[in-house]
């Protein structure tokens, strides 16, 4: 029988310094990251949706549309 692997603690702000230099995006659940799949093009094009229906009030100066 194989032992377990040893799980490493990440804490969030090491999670965060990670994400902004990876071109992979990752989830960050009870110290763990987790590596997360690719999206879809008709998540895509909900997205884009969302934020074509949104942008006129960012020109506004109201909210800040961001793409994640």
């Amino acid at each position: 029988m194989v032992a377990p692997a040893h799980r490493i603690h990440t804490t969030y702000a090491e999670c965060l310094a990670l994400e902004a230099s990876s071109n992979v995006k990752h989830e960050y659940l009870d110290g763990q990251i987790y590596a997360m799949a690719g999206g879809t093009p008709e998540h895509a094009a909900l997205a884009a949706a969302v934020i074509g229906l949104l942008f006129p009030e960012s020109r506004r100066g109201r909210c800040r549309v961001r793409a994640r």
